[in-house]
């Protein structure tokens, strides 16, 4: 029986390969992003938000308290 070590590596190597010969039949390239915040918004837009996370989302954020005006609000008054 090989070692554990020895076995994690043969598994990363079956992985790795598995994973290039994904990208090859693909054609799909690396992507290279200039900002995190690109890599994020790439990311966001080929992710669907499975239907329960949303509801529970929009849930809490509906039960937030609103933030309290700002000083000059407060001061002057204005919108509200």
């Amino acid at each position: 029986m090989e070692p554990e070590s020895e076995q994690f590596k043969q598994r990363s190597r079956e992985e790795e390969d598995i994973a290039s010969r994904q990208a090859e039949q693909s054609g799909a390239q690396p992507a290279e992003f200039e900002t995190p915040e690109e890599l994020i918004r790439h990311d966001a837009a080929r992710t669907e938000v499975p239907a329960s996370v949303e509801a529970r989302l929009k849930d809490s954020l509906a039960n937030e308290p609103k933030p309290k005006p700002g000083i000059w609000k407060r001061l002057f008054g204005g919108g509200d």
